[in-house]
């Protein structure tokens, strides 16, 4: 039995204008107050195009394929970022591989044809 993962993200921009969960959401893709990140609310928002760091939920920890493709960018201490003042959820920050890391992280465990 073979087990595939299909991960289907989009652009910001795509994501701005056909993903019903990000359209009439304020707090997407803005930066925080308290720390250099955007809010990215839920994990199939995340944007391909956006290489700096984000903050996601911290539900991105139950699948194990998040990490082919992203570095946690800080795992020494939990953030509660704040946004406009008002201080949300805790977030894992994270950060695109770069295409090299990504190829890699791939033939690691046989994903790469």
């Amino acid at each position: 039995m073979i087990m595939v993962t299909c991960i289907f993200l989009q652009t910001m921009a795509k994501n701005k204008k056909y993903n019903k969960r990000i359209i009439n959401n304020e707090r997407a893709y803005k930066k925080y107050d308290n720390y250099d990140a955007i809010e990215v609310p839920f994990l199939k928002a995340i944007p391909v195009d956006y290489k700096g760091v984000m903050g996601v939920p911290i539900t991105f920890f139950d699948e194990a394929v998040w990490g082919l493709y992203f570095d946690v960018v800080r795992e020494d201490k939990v953030i509660r970022p704040k946004l406009n003042g008002k201080t949300l959820y805790a977030r894992v920050f994270i950060k695109w591989k770069t295409e090299e890391e990504i190829n890699r992280s791939l033939k690691s465990v046989g994903l790469y044809f």
